[in-house]
């Protein structure tokens, strides 16, 4: 069994690719040529290069806290007896507990001091505290755990097990450098803000074809003090990038594959179990006590509603922006009743319908502006094109009369 490292991986450690080697995602370029036959021309066009990049770094600026996630019109199902259910099979070490949810409360809320968990995931692999190299992959990609998808962390699960069980000592940056060789990660179609894992080298296999209704049963897991090791913030721009520096391959890497391409691949339509999960590091040993029940909290209730009014700006952008002002004890960071609440959802949900709205109004906009700009020089090179193919017809009637003359001299 190999060793990791125990020192702590903090965001800034790693430099945060697509379903084939020779394209990458999150650091592609986009060139725009335009080409004759006759004569060979090409001719392109800076403008568009940086027009194509400010319409990607403004969509990148957009994405902050006030970003619509599709967790957002999720709301919890689980009770708290299933919870407690749950947490019999998976308990929570101390002092960890968990927390559920306050009414119309989104997965990607919660206080500092939590972060939200699906049951999908606690069943694929989940575990508190996590193992040194998922927290890598968490803060290569600033995401929070809760944004992968169950069969996503059965992957990563299933990655870090075979990592695990090669018997080399290896390192937090090794295990990075492996996954960006065989893995990357994709949006799901549709939901900003939920990824999955796909395969750029077969080395595990399977997964439930589907996972319905896992989105709508989560909670939080609490923990009294501190920070967590990985993002807490939700991000809806993850992506993958070059595998340069120190982690592009190195001999590791290829002595990891080498041990997996021996051993085969892992399928994952079973998740692992408690036995393979403490082998592989994942999960400590089974205590020679028993462990104590995790402690789950009742709902959020507030119980003296506090008022809240709608305060719509503008700022910088033309986008306008809406903030909720607090007012009463404890009004920031608590949540209101459940009436407010539910009323306040719907106008938050057609507000950022609004705002999503417009967004794509002023990138459509912009894209029209470079589509227009593009013809424009596109005509221009074709009419450089038909000049240079006026001359070179020119050149070959001179040809031609130059060479009548040469034959008639030569006759003479």
């Amino acid at each position: 069994m190999s060793s990791t490292t125990s020192s702590s991986f903090s965001e800034d450690d790693l430099e945060s690719d697509s379903e084939s080697r020779s394209s990458q995602v999150g650091t592609s370029t986009h060139n725009s040529q335009v080409g004759t036959s006759a004569p060979q021309t090409s001719t392109s066009f800076p403008h568009i290069d940086d027009a194509l990049g400010d319409i990607k770094d403004e969509a990148e600026d957009k994405f902050d806290e006030d970003t619509w996630f599709a967790s957002d019109e999720k709301r919890n199902k689980m009770s708290k007896e299933s919870i407690v259910e749950l947490l019999k099979e998976y308990p929570l070490p101390p002092p960890f507990s968990a927390q559920v949810p306050a009414l119309q409360e989104p997965a990607n809320y919660g206080t500092d001091l939590e972060t939200s968990v699906y049951e999908g995931q606690i069943k694929s692999g989940y575990r508190i505290p996590m193992h040194p190299f998922a927290v890598a992959f968490f803060n290569h990609y600033k995401m929070v755990p809760g944004q992968l998808v169950p069969n996503g962390w059965r992957k990563l699960v299933g990655l870090i097990y075979l990592v695990q069980t090669s018997g080399y000592p290896v390192t937090v940056h090794d295990f990075m450098r492996l996954y960006l060789e065989v893995c990357f990660i994709k949006n799901v179609a549709k939901c900003i803000g939920w990824y999955y894992i796909h395969n750029r080298i077969r080395v595990i296999k399977g997964g439930p074809k589907s996972n319905k209704g896992w989105h709508s049963r989560y909670f939080f897991i609490q923990r009294p003090s501190g920070k967590w090791e990985f993002p807490r913030k939700w991000n809806g721009f993850c992506k993958d990038y070059e595998k340069k520096g120190f982690l592009a391959p190195n001999a590791m890497t290829k002595k990891l594959l080498d041990h997996i391409k021996r051993r085969g691949v892992l399928n994952i339509d079973e998740p692992l179990t408690e036995q393979e999960m403490q082998h592989a590091g994942l999960i400590p040993p089974a205590p020679a006590m028993p462990v104590p029940p995790t402690p789950v909290l009742e709902p959020r209730i507030v119980s003296k509603p506090k008022t809240r009014e709608l305060v719509i700006g503008t700022s910088s952008s033309s986008t306008p922006s809406l903030e909720m002002a607090g007012k009463g004890e404890g009004a920031k960071g608590d949540f209101m009743g459940p009436h407010e609440a539910f009323a306040m959802a719907h106008v938050q949900a057609a507000y950022n319908a609004y705002c999503y709205s417009s967004q794509m109004q002023e990138r459509f906009t912009m894209a029209m502006d470079v589509a227009r700009n593009a013809e424009t020089d596109k005509r221009a090179a074709e009419g450089k094109a038909d000049k240079l193919d006026k001359e070179v017809k020119t050149l070959k009637v001179e040809n031609a009369d130059l060479l009548t003359k040469l034959g008639r001299l030569e006759k003479r």
